[in-house]
């Protein structure tokens, strides 16, 4: 083309620089020939034109690298840490949590989806230095490694005179719950093995460690931190008044198989249940709000080689303040028998901290 765009609009105005001015319908006329002969023309040159060179980048120049990622800012104190499992969603900046205490069990209260909250849960675990063995997003169930514990430690010396130096070991197990309006419930267990003794071929022995609400509150608040609160925050909520509860456990048998009566109303109860069972070593490994069933692992899967015996505690509300405990066999959903059933429900009772107001028959 011999003018394009531009020689159109510089003609418009030089055409005023003669001794006469243009009237507007001269200057009308004068643009609508340059158009007409160097714009929607030339179609004989613009057959024969061909592509330019693509542009080159200058040898002291280089172009920048676009094939990383890029790096997620950080959000209220999250940024997105990178885990075997990819990258983690960005949490909002602002995020609504609460600590919650009802008697001697505490959870988190976390406004934000579980889907998006489950990877920070995760690396979580990772700051803080545990392994994890279990991980089980579908359900929200998440457990650590034994860690020995490095301020507990003490000196042993075995019937031999060999001297050990050993720690209490301690695990975690998170389980979290999914609340309507994207939230979730979160809560943490402890487990802790304290060193009994030595036997004669100098292997230590270890016994089940009592179960450590405060321990596990605290773990609680730095998952506060970790999230984004301040742990200024998070320990105010530790510091709050405690609600006394009056709720009345009654373990009774009925034809022959025990029964655990606990006067309080149906979500209580099931909280209760969950943390109680995971504290006795009784590892929740599925569970089901709706139809009131928590499966759970019993007995020591090391003994028997595999997962244990697959156990179900259901929750049957009666009456507005009254729920009823039983267990079940998850196989066949049969009654687990009067000795088993028994020894769980004790072990919930234990868990419970809560004293039973009345026992109708104790053995």
């Amino acid at each position: 083309m011999r003018r394009g765009w531009w020689a159109a609009c510089l003609a418009l105005p030089l055409a005023g620089c003669g001794d006469e001015p243009l009237t507007v319908e001269e200057l009308v006329g004068e643009a609508a020939d340059v158009f007409e002969s160097d714009w929607w023309g030339g179609e004989e040159e613009y057959g024969a034109s061909q592509s330019g060179e693509a542009l080159r980048v200058p040898p002291q120049l280089s172009l920048p690298d676009t094939s990383g990622q890029m790096v997620i800012p950080e959000f209220g104190g999250i940024s997105a840490k990178k885990t075997s499992r990819g990258s983690a969603a960005v949490l909002p900046g602002f995020l609504d949590m609460k600590m919650r205490r009802e008697g001697n069990v505490r959870w988190l209260e976390v406004g934000a989806d579980p889907v998006t909250l489950w990877p920070h849960l995760r690396a979580f675990w990772e700051d803080q230095g545990f392994e994890l063995v279990e991980e089980a997003p579908l359900i929200g169930l998440l457990e650590t490694q034994w860690r020995e514990k490095a301020d507990d430690v003490r000196g042993l010396k075995s019937e031999s005179g060999a001297s050990y130096y050993t720690a209490s070991r301690e695990k975690f197990r998170l389980r979290m719950e999914r609340e309507p309006n994207a939230y979730a419930n979160v809560f943490i267990t402890r487990q802790k093995l304290e060193v009994a003794g030595v036997d004669v071929n100098d292997a230590v022995i270890w016994k089940a460690g009592r179960p450590d609400p405060e321990r596990e509150a605290e773990m609680l608040v730095r998952l506060m931190e970790y999230l984004g609160a301040s742990r200024m925050e998070g320990i105010a909520t530790l510091e709050e008044e405690e609600v006394e509860a009056t709720v009345g456990l009654d373990l009774e048998y009925i034809g022959g198989i025990p029964v655990l009566k606990v006067e309080d109303e149906f979500s209580s109860v099931w909280r209760q249940v969950g943390v109680a069972l995971e504290r006795t070593g009784l590892y929740v490994v599925d569970s089901d709000r709706d139809q009131g069933t928590y499966v759970f692992r019993y007995g020591d899967r090391a003994a028997t080689g595999g997962e244990g015996t697959l156990l179900e505690v259901h929750l049957l509300a009666r009456e507005s303040n009254l729920t009823l405990l039983t267990v079940h066999r998850h196989e066949s959903s049969e009654p687990a028998g009067k000795d088993l059933t028994r020894n769980v429900l004790r072990a919930i009772l234990a868990a419970y901290a809560l004293v039973p107001r009345a026992t109708a028959q104790s053995e």
